[in-house]
């Protein structure tokens, strides 16, 4: 049976982080080991569930897994305080709490989909493009006041100036597009952020207890 993973993220844009948890499973998982990465959607439910331990609650209830993936950006806060949070949160929302995962971009998401201008050029279905893009380097990506807003603009850039392609634009679309297509290259740039080496180790401390294999480094 594989692998079942369950998110709980912040907000409907969030939906990105689907595929960097699945790009960092397929780097430490071993090879034949399967797995399935769901984001728990609760805009379905008749009342939304708004205080986040009753999010978590009813995600593992209606999208059960084998770990939870409990995703919440530290904003202003120091990343300790948003690990002890999190730590808080599933502690008290469970009888028996499940293996979890802490997500804690330092911004926002949108912070970790700024390091693949080839990837934001396809999302823009612009490819060929030449625009210059003004990417900042991976190193400053937690210091963006507003990386959501840096990443539409390149977006924006990088659909070039004709008129078909500007009104065809999704942005939340386009947002997911960018996720997935940095997946096929790699996340790797962004092990320069302490925020994301601390979501790897996890995954790797997971994976190292659960399916007793040697750490990957």
């Amino acid at each position: 049976m594989p692998l079942r993973v369950t998110i709980v993220a912040d907000g409907s844009s969030d939906q990105a982080l689907k595929a960097i948890v699945e790009w960092l499973l397929e780097q430490h998982l071993p090879i034949e080991e399967a797995f399935e990465v769901v984001v728990a959607d609760l805009r379905q439910v008749p009342r939304p569930p708004s205080q986040p331990k009753e999010r978590l609650r009813q995600s593992w209830q209606l999208f059960p897994g084998d770990v939870l993936f409990v995703h919440r950006d530290a904003e202003k806060e120091p990343l300790v305080v948003r690990q002890q949070q999190i730590d808080e949160w599933v502690a008290t929302s469970f009888i028996a709490p499940p293996d979890y995962v802490k997500v804690i971009p330092v911004r926002m998401t949108e912070a970790w989909l700024l390091t693949d201008e080839a990837a934001i050029r396809e999302a823009a279905g612009n490819p060929n493009g030449t625009m210059p893009l003004h990417l900042p380097a991976s190193s400053r990506l937690e210091a963006l006041p507003d990386p959501k807003e840096v990443l539409l603009a390149a977006l924006r850039i990088a659909t070039g100036n004709t008129v078909r392609r500007r009104r065809s634009f999704n942005e939340r679309q386009a947002v997911h597009l960018v996720a997935d297509f940095t997946r096929d290259n790699g996340f790797q740039a962004l092990r320069v952020l302490e925020s994301f080496r601390m979501l790897e180790t996890e995954v790797n401390h997971f994976i190292q207890q659960h399916y007793y294999y040697p750490i990957k480094t």
